[in-house]
């Protein structure tokens, strides 16, 4: 992570479309979520970002292959 910039959404309710708008409106470039959130926003372009991680859940390939 070297010269990079942190960006933590914090948040009471999920809510898809307010993570998509924080993520083009700050330019984040890397994303990392549990599966349940990718599963949440699978249908949405993330053409910024350029990488992405998983992590508190095995991520099932269906996810996988859609994102």
């Amino acid at each position: 992570m070297c010269e990079a910039c942190i960006f933590t959404y914090a948040y009471e309710r999920f809510s898809p479309n307010d993570l998509i708008e924080k993520i083009s409106k700050y330019g984040v470039t890397l994303f990392c979520a549990p599966p349940t959130v990718y599963r949440r926003i699978i249908k949405r372009d993330f053409f910024k970002l350029k990488y992405v991680e998983t992590a508190g859940e095995p991520l099932n390939p269906e996810v996988f292959y859609q994102f």
